[in-house]
């Protein structure tokens, strides 16, 4: 018998277990979706979450993102999903209100780990900010903007709340907000939150929401 057989038969055994991982994956999230009262929509791309840089926009054409649920959370629309790139699998929200205009920034840590062990740099917008008055951030995040005077976006109150929470992937973006969260594995490479750690990162992410949102005129609901 041919060698070659026994690569494809390979092949074909790891293509079998990723599809089986892929769909228990997505009966756990829709069980979840339905638990935190949202509507599961399943596979999605940019045009259900946002252009966001973080997420590979406009380099990727197809990125990483599943299991799509959406709701709504004191007037502000909420898509929860799984984003996967570079062997690292992060839990992921875009909060979205109607009539916000944010400017383009985005906060992350410096790298992460790829498959072979090497550091991956995320995109970014802009050279990295410096805060005289926080020497260490830099060692946390790498706070970019599209625009210089932008900076303004992080105010006192998003960097103590950054610096407390160190792992948090935020991108601003006219009506949209989109908040990551690392949990790290013993080889460095990021999973996803387990279901009793969503509704935590959920209540997270509306806080930062809130702090860039409300700068720009933004009222919750009532």
């Amino acid at each position: 018998m041919p060698d070659w057989i026994f690569w494809v038969g390979g092949f074909l055994a790891l293509a079998c277990l990723g599809a089986y991982g892929a769909a228990q994956r997505a009966k756990q999230a829709a069980s979840l979706a339905e638990r935190l009262g949202l509507r599961f929509i399943g596979s999605g791309g940019y045009d259900l979450v946002g252009p966001f840089a973080l997420l590979g926009h406009p380099h990727t054409i197809a990125p990483g993102i599943a299991n799509v649920a959406r709701g709504e959370r004191g007037g502000v629309e909420l898509t929860l999903f799984d984003y996967s790139t570079e062997s690292n699998d992060f839990t992921s929200v875009v909060l979205r209100a109607a009539g916000l205009d944010l400017p383009h920034v985005a906060v992350q840590p410096p790298s992460m780990v790829a498959l072979n062990g090497r550091p991956v740099v995320r995109p970014r917008l802009s050279t990295p900010f410096e805060f005289a008055e926080r020497p260490a951030f830099k060692s946390l995040y790498w706070a970019t903007a599209e625009r210089p005077t932008d900076r303004e976006v992080f105010t006192p109150a998003l960097l103590d709340q950054l610096e407390r929470e160190p792992g948090i992937y935020l991108e601003t973006l006219g009506d949209r907000v989109l908040v990551s969260k690392t949990r790290l594995k013993p080889d460095r490479r990021s999973r996803l939150l387990t279901d009793d750690e969503v509704p935590a990162f959920l209540d997270e992410a509306m806080a930062l929401f809130k702090l860039v949102a409300v700068r720009r005129g933004w009222t919750p609901a009532t």
